[in-house]
């Protein structure tokens, strides 16, 4: 059933409606209200904000470390790499070491 209000009187009537429909929301809105204003206040005691500068941080790359410069390998490996790479395919581009 519905009831005939005049739009004035509806939010006065829906906010009693509330309170006596739920008499906690009250209480649990006030400790919401409480608990913020005790973070915010810790949050301010906290002191002034800081910007400072984010060191720039190299990474060294794992594969790199294993990888064997043809300089450093002995001769005799060298001349092996060489042939091992003549008879792989040539759809392997040869132009770069």
């Amino acid at each position: 059933m519905q009831a005939i209000m005049e739009k004035e009187h509806a939010p006065k009537a829906w906010e009693n409606f509330v309170n006596v429909a739920f008499p906690w929301a009250e209480t649990a809105k006030k400790r919401e209200v409480a608990e913020w204003a005790k973070h915010l206040a810790q949050e301010v005691a906290r002191g002034p904000l800081g910007v400072y500068a984010q060191p720039d941080t190299t990474y060294r790359s794992r594969l790199k470390a294993k990888v064997v410069s043809r300089e450093a390998l002995s001769p005799g490996a060298a001349d092996a790499v060489r042939r091992l790479s003549k008879s792989l395919s040539p759809v392997i581009p040869r132009g770069r070491p």
